[in-house]
């Protein structure tokens, strides 16, 4: 969990050197120059525009950038960065520790090899969805692609079968849900973000997984980190994503000692 800062002075925003989360894909050095971008005040945005500043932020977090600060942003960002700002003003929170009060965020691009991680000011962001916002809003049930994306239809079932539990969806389909971008494509895969703050059981993760349609990822945020619903089915060590690095864990709800 982030808090964010109650600063509105704008703050570089500076590369990431040590890479890390960004919907779990956007990891790595980042390619820029020395300059790089500057973020934005929130001078100018009606009150009930802004966010919160004293809002915790969680990893999988969508963030808007203000477009009007976008010239000044893109400065010194590869060309697909650019591209990819300007068409959707939107960036993701890693899963990594804040850096002087900025924001750990990635920039997705087209494909895949097209990730930039950085760090933001939370004084450049006028919107956030969270994935618990789109599962709530159904908006993939009346999406104009519901029928070209199948993981855009496939939420349907998530949604009944998860009836109850805290979850939302992520990656490409949550951005798209969030942006109105089309990021997703016909052989997306659907990454579903499920808060659990207390132990789920072998027994009741497998069942999930066995009810939940192909093709599905489920990441469970646990108090320490993130770890995958398949792993706490199968039993024995589990792979939990912390802020500061992935770690191997028999219990992915004990706090690290």
């Amino acid at each position: 969990m982030i808090e964010a800062g109650k600063s509105t002075r704008p703050l570089p925003l500076l590369p990431s050197l040590r890479g890390g989360e960004a919907d779990e894909s956007i990891q790595g050095p980042v390619r820029t120059g020395p300059g790089l971008l500057r973020c934005a005040r929130n001078d100018g945005i009606g009150e009930s525009e802004k966010v919160s500043l004293t809002t915790p932020f969680q990893p999988h977090d969508l963030l808007r950038i203000d477009p009007a600060a976008l010239t000044e942003l893109v400065r010194d960002l590869p060309g697909w960065a650019v591209a990819s700002l300007a068409a959707a003003p939107w960036v993701v929170l890693r899963r990594a520790p804040p850096f002087e009060g900025l924001l750990p965020v990635g920039i997705r691009g087209a494909s895949r090899a097209e990730r930039c991680a950085a760090w933001l000011s939370p004084a450049a962001i006028i919107d956030r969805r969270t994935p618990e916002d789109l599962a709530a809003a159904r908006a993939w049930q009346v999406h104009p692609r519901r029928a070209e994306v199948p993981a855009l239809a496939a939420l349907d079932a998530v949604a009944a079968l998860l009836d109850g539990w805290r979850w939302g969806p992520a990656g490409s389909i949550g951005f798209e849900l969030a942006t109105g971008y089309p990021a997703a494509h016909r052989d997306s895969d659907l990454d579903i973000v499920l808060s659990a703050p207390h132990r789920i059981r072998r027994s009741e993760a497998g069942r999930l997984l066995a009810a939940l349609p192909a093709r599905i990822d489920v990441a469970v945020e646990t108090p320490p980190g993130a770890c995958s619903l398949a792993e706490i089915a199968t039993g024995g060590p589990i792979a939990v994503k912390t802020p500061v690095g992935p770690r191997l864990v028999r219990d992915p709800w004990a706090e690290p000692a």
